[in-house]
C-alpha cells in the first residue's frame, strides 16, 4: 500500500505532472481497465486449472488408482501451481516497487540521493545486526 501512496504523492508533488493532469487521469483510467481485464483473465485461468486438476483426479480414479493416491497427487499438483503463482506474483511486485523507487530517485535532487544512500547503508547495517548474517 505504501507504494501506491508514494505514487500518489509523486503525482500531487510534481509540477510537470500537474500540468498534464488530464493525460495522467486518462492513463490511470486505462490502467484500471487493464487491471479489471487482468482480474477477469486470472479468474478464468484459475477455473481452467481447477477443471484440469479435477480431470486429472477423475482420470486417475477411472484408471484404477486409489482415492487417497489420486487425492495426494492432485493436491501436490495444486500446491506446485500455487507456489509458482505466488513466486511470479512476488517477482512482479518487487519489480513494481523498484520502478516506483526509480521514479522517486529521478525526481529527487543529487543531495537527496546521497542522503538516501547513507540511509540505506545504515538500514542495511542495522538489518545485519538483527539477522546475524
Amino acid at each position: 500500500m505504501s507504494v501506491i501512496m508514494r505514487f500518489v504523492e509523486l503525482l500531487s508533488a510534481s509540477k510537470r505532472l500537474k500540468d498534464s493532469k488530464p493525460y495522467v487521469l486518462r492513463a490511470l483510467s486505462g490502467l484500471a481497465v487493464v487491471i479489471l481485464l487482468g482480474v477477469f483473465a486470472t479468474v478464468m485461468a484459475a477455473l481452467m486449472v481447477a477443471a484440469l486438476l479435477w480431470l486429472i483426479y477423475a482420470q486417475m480414479l477411472a484408471s484404477g488408482a486409489e482415492i487417497s493416491t489420486a487425492a495426494v497427487t492432485t493436491g501436490l499438483l495444486c500446491l506446485v501451481t500455487i507456489a509458482i503463482a505466488a513466486w511470479a506474483g512476488l517477482r512482479v511486485w518487487m519489480a513494481v516497487r523498484a520502478d516506483v523507487d526509480r521514479i522517486f530517485d529521478a525526481q529527487t535532487p543529487a543531495v537527496g540521493r546521497v542522503a538516501d544512500g547513507v540511509g540505506h547503508v545504515a538500514e542495511s547495517f542495522v538489518r545485519g545486526l538483527r539477522t546475524g548474517k
